[in-house]
């Protein structure tokens, strides 16, 4: 793929970065105080290729989504049988109430020593 485009054109000579005379304490933090103005920036135009990765497409849909062993053994592990759920409810279901219970008797339980 070739692409068209204008690029900024950097001066041959730059001059090093430097902090040049001191200027106090507090000169610092005066931003491009001691930068000397820099001349407009020149543009050239040109072309120039690019890779384009065009095997990507086809490496997904020829090779990845065509493997139809791998799709059904991903598809069989994901899913649950309904009776398998209904027994996770029922466990679920029966731990609440236990719980339900236990803080009910701790209570009463509670109760009865104060009583006491």
């Amino acid at each position: 793929m070739v692409i068209n485009e204008a690029a900024p054109v950097q001066p041959a000579q730059q001059q090093a970065a430097g902090y040049g005379a001191p200027a106090g304490a507090t000169g610092i933090f005066r931003v491009g105080a001691n930068q000397p103005m820099q001349a407009p920036q020149q543009v050239a135009a040109g072309s120039r290729k690019v890779p384009q990765w065009m095997f990507l497409g086809q490496f997904f849909t020829g090779v990845l989504l065509a493997d139809r062993s791998a799709m059904g053994a991903s598809g069989a592990s994901t899913k649950t049988s309904g009776a398998r759920r209904i027994l996770f409810a029922l466990a679920a279901s029966l731990c609440l109430l236990f719980t339900i219970f236990f803080t009910v008797s701790f209570f009463k339980n509670h109760s009865l020593e104060t009583q006491v």
